[in-house]
This record gives C-alpha cells, sequence and structure tokens, in this order.
C-alpha cells in the first residue's frame, strides 16, 4: 500500500510508544519537503526563552518554542496569521510561514500581531531524502492533515487533541499512558 503524501502543513504525531526523547509524544508541522528532504517545527515543546524582557521598556514578551533539534541557537522561525509580511509562504490557508523578519517585530511591538496569531521557534527538525518515508513505513508517525487551529492550543494539549481529532483507533491511543506502569 503507499504511503500518503506529505505537504506542506501536514502534521507529523509521534506514535505514543517511540523512544526517542527528542520526538516523544511531540507534533512537527511539515514546512517544506522536494527532493533534498524535509523540514518541519516540533509545535509542543515549550521553552524558557522570551523575546525581550518582561521588565524591559522595549518589552516583546514572546515566548520561542523548541522548533527542533537542528540548529536552535541560529535558527528562528516564525508561524504567523499575516498575509501580509513580505516574504511569507502560505502553510495552510490563513497560516503563513516566515517572512521578513524586521517587518515581524515590528508588526508584534505594534500590536498588529500578538500571541494569538504569531508563533516563535527555535531550532527546527529536518530529514534527508527517503528519511522521512522509512520512518513512515516503520510506523514511527501518524499523518494528520492541515489545520491551523491546533498551533494555538496550549502546547500540552496538541498531541492529544489531534489523535482524538482523527478518531477511531487513534483516540485510543490519545489516551495511552506515558508509562505502561500506570496501565
Amino acid at each position: 500500500m503507499p504511503l500518503p503524501s506529505v505537504t506542506p502543513g501536514t502534521y507529523l504525531v509521534a506514535e505514543p510508544f517511540i523512544t526517542d526523547p527528542t520526538f516523544y509524544r511531540k507534533v512537527v508541522i511539515v514546512l517544506d519537503k522536494d527532493e533534498e528532504g524535509t523540514v518541519g517545527l516540533v509545535i509542543n515543546e515549550p521553552s524558557d526563552y522570551i523575546i525581550g524582557e518582561p521588565e524591559a521598556d522595549d518589552d516583546l514578551g514572546l515566548p520561542i518554542h523548541d522548533g527542533g533539534p537542528v540548529d536552535p541557537e541560529n535558527s528562528f522561525q516564525f508561524l504567523h496569521r499575516a498575509s501580509w509580511i513580505h516574504g511569507s509562504q502560505e502553510l495552510i490557508p490563513g497560516l503563513f510561514w516566515g517572512g521578513n523578519m524586521e517587518a515581524i517585530v515590528k508588526a508584534y511591538t505594534s500590536g498588529q500581531l500578538n500571541k494569538e496569531n504569531l508563533l516563535c521557534y527555535r531550532g527546527y527538525c529536518g530529514w534527508a531524502p527517503g528519511q522521512l518515508e522509512k520512518e513512515l513505513e516503520a510506523k514511527s508517525w501518524i499523518l494528520a492533515p492541515p489545520n491551523s487551529s491546533y498551533l494555538f492550543l496550549p502546547q500540552g494539549e496538541i498531541w492529544t487533541r489531534i489523535l482524538q481529532d482523527l478518531g477511531g483507533s487513534y483516540s485510543w491511543l490519545a489516551k495511552a499512558p506515558i508509562s505502561v506502569d500506570l496501565n
């Protein structure tokens, strides 16, 4: 049986028994997929980083989430709902990736963007050509269709909510205990 198609905006939901701590109960949104590989962002991993200082006069106060293990010190990605940001790409209708960082920061400081419509990530996930397909064949990931509302849920609810929304046996997996000792 052929594997389902993975396109930008598709979610990769880690199956609940994955042992890799980097992706344990994580959800990745695919940003790009081509002959050179696949790039995505973990969307449900908080961090302690914030753009701006809470007490500073120039406070942005925007949380920076951990987007993945690749280049977290130098790679910043933005997901937002601002179609007018130059250079951004539409991933899902009404949801955009990237664009001019200066314009994004200016829109945030002016209030045009806020924590309800702008997300910032440090780092990303990457797969070499064919690597993600092998992981899909091994059933390490469950595919979920694009839906921008998941991004703006509390991070601790995203993994469970997507599996519940997929229904059937996936809603059962959403209830799998973190440890089989808790069963």
